[in-house]
């Protein structure tokens, strides 16, 4: 995903897509555990679903992607049936023109980082949605109220430990933060990222 500095979005992959599903899919898996079983499955019946998950993405036919040819704009899909809650949305579900402005951040020591962002799920105790941020840097003094996954689709960044070591990512890296981190974030250059949180 290329995006320019004044906030415009385009769609030009320069990524593997199929890395991009094979991350996204771990990324899935790992947050089913912290979630203690999302789906009422064991977790050998994970681990298999998942390797055949993967294993069709590098198939032939199950690797060509479905493209919605409608001009209507992409929307998530969510069944509630039973225990368990399946959601799912394209990628250009969490288009930058399909982000909701949340404003500049209210505490911030260089740049003006402005959040948008687009939630796919929120059952109360796990989250999961996309966010965008501006360049720029703050610190994060308060522990982290639940654990994060996130996979970053574009944009660098950095996490500081209370300690002062540095954590840097960039597109295609997957992060976890953990519940009570304290530190600072920097936005090293606009960042995207599809997230994913569990309030254990």
């Amino acid at each position: 995903v290329e995006v320019t500095s004044s906030v415009t979005f385009t769609q030009s992959y320069s990524h593997n897509l199929g890395t991009m599903a094979k991350s996204l899919a771990l990324l899935t898996v790992a947050t089913a555990s912290l979630c203690q079983g999302f789906a009422p499955t064991s977790p050998t019946t994970r681990q298999t679903a998942l390797f055949s998950y993967l294993d069709s993405l590098n198939g032939a036919v199950a690797a060509q992607p479905s493209y919605q040819t409608s001009s209507a704009p992409p929307a998530a899909t969510t069944e509630t049936s039973g225990s368990t809650g399946f959601c799912h949305a394209p990628l250009d579900y969490f288009a930058f023109d399909k982000l909701a402005g949340k404003g500049p951040r209210a505490t911030f020591d260089w740049g003006t980082p402005e959040d948008f962002s687009r939630k796919l799920a929120d059952d109360g105790v796990f989250r999961a949605g996309s966010w965008y941020c501006t360049t720029g840097g703050w610190p994060s003094p308060n522990g982290k109220g639940a654990t994060e996954i996130f996979y970053v689709l574009s944009g660098h960044g950095m996490l500081g430990d209370e300690d002062g070591e540095q954590h840097y990512f960039g597109p295609g890296d997957t992060v976890i933060i953990p519940k009570g981190h304290t530190g600072r974030w920097d936005v090293n250059t606009d960042i995207h990222k599809l997230w994913s949180v569990n309030s254990h």
